[in-house]
């Protein structure tokens, strides 16, 4: 069976992936707001500290998924040059071999 691994769709999904979680960690501050505003709006009540722990732990999970996306990316960016290094020390090890069969007098 034989693979054929395009690494510039790796490495685009690779950028796909980090875009991803920039633009949502650039929109995760503006999408709490309306939940700031809420529990400064009634300080003292308990659905205020609650509105803020719920706010909290979602902007911390957000940024970890976030984190993960890029060590997602990184990861891919790794592999695409890993199969990069791959196919060109197959080719030059190839290469090496005619090259000896020649010198040899085979084809």
């Amino acid at each position: 069976m034989d693979t054929d691994i395009k690494t510039y769709y790796v490495r685009q999904s690779a950028g796909g992936a980090r875009s991803a979680a920039e633009e949502a960690l650039d929109n995760l501050r503006r999408s709490l707001d309306s939940s700031d505003t809420a529990a400064d709006g009634h300080h003292g009540w308990a659905s205020a500290a609650a509105l803020k722990r719920c706010a909290s732990a979602w902007e911390d999970h957000m940024v970890d998924l976030g984190r993960q996306m890029n060590t997602m990316a990184d990861h891919l960016h790794t592999t695409a040059r890993s199969y990069d290094t791959t196919d060109a020390q197959a080719r030059d090890a190839f290469i090496r071999l005619q090259h000896g069969l020649a010198d040899f007098g085979g084809n």
